[in-house]
């Protein structure tokens, strides 16, 4: 049997300081960055409109320290982002290709990284969100 995969994010990350985002839909608290990795089904990141924030919008993950990742889940909304590109950082400035995705609907993904992919923030950087109301994640998982 092979062991399942740890969630390294999630439930086992601190709140504070450790999941951010560029804007969340009115500033309210229940659309916040750290919606995206709460464990909750019901609880999602939702971020402005783009004639509020503009197109490019974005979700960063701090994991902590450098880990080992074989794969990232994204399961978005309706509102979900056609086209992005995950991103990965060991100081959380300089930021290196990870996986693109283009994958425009609602739903769950699965990216799997590289062979040997290490790295302390994931980020998914949005491209081209939903016209009117931007981009919106139910769950950012990352596995290693």
């Amino acid at each position: 049997n092979t062991p399942a995969q740890p969630d390294v994010c999630g439930s086992c990350l601190p709140r504070v300081n450790n999941v951010i985002a560029p804007s969340y839909e009115g500033n309210k608290k229940q659309f916040g960055a750290d919606k995206a990795v709460d464990n909750d089904k019901k609880s999602r990141w939702a971020s402005d409109s783009p004639a509020k924030s503009g197109d490019s919008q974005w979700l960063k993950l701090n994991l902590g320290s450098r880990l080992s990742i074989d794969s990232i889940k994204l399961t978005w909304e309706t509102a979900c982002s056609r086209s992005y590109d995950m991103m990965l950082s060991q100081d959380g400035i300089t930021w290196t290709s990870g996986s693109p995705g283009n994958h425009g609907r609602e739903g769950e993904v699965l990216l799997t990284m590289p062979a040997n992919t290490k790295a302390r923030w994931v980020g998914m950087f949005s491209k081209h969100g939903d016209p009117k109301y931007g981009i919106s994640l139910w769950d950012f998982s990352v596995y290693g």
